[in-house]
């Protein structure tokens, strides 16, 4: 949601990332999907995701997993490369949202969710943009102003493969 398009390992460097509010609209839903990995206790396991399309090797993943075969990191989804990737998390309900924590791909290519930005919908029609980080990063915790929203998206605005290892939402 072939690894060997991962160019050079990187060296990240934490760095804080801004705060900006905007109305974009919904690109199309591709084929991946699952179950959340990872979500605060505030909020249950298992809430659906959906990525704007998937890599070739995660065909079927939708699920946490050690990648295909025994690749030793966790990465729990891998877009194709395309233009303004995503991955959008259903809440299901309107929840209570304050921050989303983000784990970068660790293993190398994190260039490639940056900028990253954090959105926000209670439709999947209308969004808005809560934070974006435009540094380079491994973990990043993304705080705005406590908004109810059903829906959370991750989105890269420029042509590129996504991939996370986790996401916590609070």
């Amino acid at each position: 949601m072939a690894l060997t398009a991962c160019g050079g390992k990187e060296s990240p460097k934490p760095a804080g990332g801004g705060e900006t509010a905007s109305k974009t609209t919904q690109p199309a839903a591709g084929p991946a999907s699952g179950a959340v990995p990872f979500i605060s206790s505030g909020l249950e396991l298992g809430k659906k995701w959906t990525a704007s399309s998937q890599k070739d090797v995660w065909q079927g993943s939708g699920k946490m997993t050690d990648g295909p075969g025994n690749l030793p990191f966790p990465i729990f989804f891998h877009t194709q490369e395309e233009e303004s990737p995503w991955i959008e998390i259903d809440l299901e309900t309107p929840t209570r949202v304050a921050s989303v924590e983000v784990l970068n791909r660790t293993d190398c290519c994190g260039e490639r969710a940056v900028p990253l930005v954090v959105e926000l919908s209670p439709d999947r029609k209308t969004w808005r943009e809560v934070a974006k980080r435009n540094e380079n990063f491994v973990d990043w915790k993304a705080a705005f102003s406590p908004q109810e929203t059903r829906y959370v998206r991750l989105r890269v605005p420029r042509r590129t493969n996504f991939h996370l290892e986790r996401v916590v939402i609070h």
